[in-house]
């Protein structure tokens, strides 16, 4: 009796199938890695994009011009905090003598309320003897210790993959690649070199905007002389990398501050913080995003609270790139073959 063997298209099809139901299920069960992956490319194509450039301003190899971009941004990183490091300690020394006097009158306000009254009553007279007896919080500070070393961890595991995505793009593309059937071979090397774009010219944007923001806001807290003015500025730069939500987290711990000096310096700084977000969002992000994949406002908001619920701090920090990179899958695969069968 003969056997029947599948032809090589056929244990190909199987093996796809296979493998699907493999990724979609880890995908499922481990969404964090996932997410780490996309951090990795995502840095990656930052490497590659600042090193492209160089290559083709100074003509010189692509490997020496990787070299130069990563050097240049260790560079850049070491010597910011060898410059601003002495300027930071000095304004946390400042906030630290200063939040003392701050908490006394936070308290002196709630006795002359009923309800601060009740909540003056509950907090123990001696509090290190109440943190010293607590074993539930040596838990949670080690707990907190093992998250932080465990981001660190994932900081460093996310640099190394970037590196080497960025030493050798190809290599990886072309492996990707090699998973789908030959006559589609070309158009997923297409789609693969279009989302390149869009994530490049969505992260040069976004560091533009993070630059102007910084320096705004750094400036601003200057003239009104609020105390930690270069930590709330990097704080502000930072989270402008989350569009939508980012700015109002920034804009948390900069009223904390000025709360410390006067309800009025907490005015003036949420109106501060406030107008450069307008003129960041109507003016500045519509002229350096115009090449960009459109963010639907209300789609991306949304998008960002999955992901934050999802995956924490993570999935909110990558939810914009995550869906720019959606949309234009969506858009070549779906939407333009859709538009071409009504034609």
């Amino acid at each position: 009796m003969k056997r029947t063997l599948l032809p090589a298209s056929g244990i190909q099809f199987v093996f796809q199938i296979l493998l699907a139901c493999g990724v979609t299920a880890l995908f499922i069960w481990q969404f964090n890695f996932f997410l780490l992956i996309f951090a990795s490319v995502l840095s990656a194509i930052l490497f590659h994009y600042v090193a492209s450039w160089i290559e083709k301003k100074i003509k010189i190899k692509y490997i020496w011009s990787l070299t130069i971009t990563l050097l240049t941004i260790a560079l850049l990183i070491t010597g910011f905090f060898l410059l601003a490091g002495p300027s930071v300690s000095k304004q946390i020394e400042e906030i630290s003598t200063s939040l003392p006097k701050s908490v006394d009158q936070l308290m002196k306000k709630m006795q002359s309320h009923p309800i601060g009254k009740k909540l003056i009553k509950q907090l123990p007279d001696d509090p290190g003897k109440a943190v010293s007896e607590n074993k539930d919080l040596l838990v949670k500070a080690a707990s907190y210790l093992s998250s932080f070393l465990g981001i660190l961890g994932n900081i460093l595991i996310v640099l190394i993959a970037a590196i080497f995505l960025a030493a050798a793009p190809g290599t990886y593309v072309k492996g990707l690649v090699r998973f789908f059937p030959l006559p589609k071979r070309t158009e997923i090397s297409g789609l693969i070199h279009k989302i390149y774009n869009t994530l490049a010219t969505w992260l040069a944007a976004k560091f533009a905007s993070m630059m102007v923001v910084g320096l705004a806001t750094g400036i601003g807290l200057a003239i009104l002389g609020v105390p930690m003015a270069l930590i709330l500025a990097l704080i502000a730069a930072a989270f402008t990398f989350i569009p939508y939500i980012g700015p109002y987290l920034a804009l948390v711990p900069a009223v904390l501050v000025g709360l410390l000096e006067s309800s009025q310096m907490a005015l003036y700084i949420t109106i501060l913080y406030f107008s450069i977000q307008i003129v960041e969002s109507y003016f500045i992000t519509p002229m350096i995003e115009k090449k960009m994949v459109e963010l639907p406002p209300v789609l991306a908001l949304f998008w960002q609270v999955l992901l934050g619920t999802v995956a924490g701090a993570l999935g909110l920090l990558l939810a914009s790139p995550i869906l720019a990179a959606l949309i234009v899958l969506i858009k070549e695969t779906h939407v333009k073959k859709m538009e071409a069968a009504n034609e």
